[in-house]
């Protein structure tokens, strides 16, 4: 099943390898804008915090000067470098290199590669935040990274999903400790109904979007591969989202505690 084709910084940085792209209805100015020119944010292994790459094609693979197509079949290669100062050497640019890889065929493009990795750049984005999560979940979320990174959605949600569920959980005991919540409601409760009725508990960009959460009320025999992939950044970015509101309201209790 191929996949639209979308921005850069989605189609070069957030999707896994072997996500296909449906061009069919894709013209090559709207091609070219995406993976020849442009920015995207990624983690850089160099600065070791998130920088922005410029996009460009590798010198070998410049267009011609008024040249409009690029090669319909074979291998496109996208370069990008970043443009953060060295911290060494704060008159030069970083310039660590990345590239991702294509390969073209018919009305389709499927990402094949990506240096350095998905996973490393995906690792090391992760920020003091993540460490709220117990050592077991902070494994698992690894491995959802890892397995994500290499193409395999089922698995990849699977194991993202008990993490956030985890966090819902804990919402939910806290909800319950204070009273603000019936339980026995809650239990029959899908998803995305749970996610407002622990409105007071989560945080209110996840509460806003509760709706987009409908996929996790679904079995896992009744998720497709490519609907986990589509979903995948999704999730986890309400675990982020939770995490942080858990991270910022634990420093702001400690810097209250030291002026008082």
């Amino acid at each position: 099943m191929s996949t639209n084709f979308c921005d850069n910084q989605k189609t070069l940085i957030e999707d896994g390898l072997y996500t296909k792209y449906d061009l069919s209805k894709v013209n090559e100015e709207e091609l070219i804008s995406v993976i020849k020119s442009g920015s995207v944010d990624a983690y850089c292994p160099s600065c070791k915090c998130k920088s922005v790459f410029k996009i460009s094609g590798p010198e070998w693979y410049k267009l011609p000067e008024g040249a409009k197509d690029i090669p319909k079949f074979g291998l496109v290669t996208v370069h990008g470098t970043c443009v953060r100062q060295n911290i060494d050497s704060p008159t030069n640019k970083c310039g660590q290199d990345l590239f991702v890889l294509f390969h073209r065929s018919s009305d389709d493009l499927v990402k094949i590669g990506q240096y350095p990795s998905k996973a490393e750049m995906d690792f090391g984005s992760l920020d003091e935040a993540h460490k709220e999560l117990s050592k077991e979940y902070r494994t698992e979320l690894g491995t959802a990274i890892g397995l994500f990174s290499h193409g395999v959605g089922i698995g990849a949600f699977v194991y993202l999903r008990r993490i956030f569920e985890s966090l819902v959980e804990e919402a939910r005991k806290e909800a319950l400790k204070e009273g603000a919540i019936d339980d026995a409601e809650y239990i029959k409760a899908r998803m995305t109904e749970k996610i407002k009725m622990l409105k007071d508990y989560l945080p209110s960009r996840l509460v806003k979007s509760a709706h987009l959460y409908g996929v996790l009320s679904k079995g896992v025999h009744e998720l497709s591969e490519e609907e986990c992939k589509d979903k995948f950044n999704l999730v986890r970015q309400a675990i982020h989202l939770i995490l942080s509101q858990r991270h910022e309201e634990k420093e702001y209790a400690k810097i209250s505690g030291a002026i008082k």
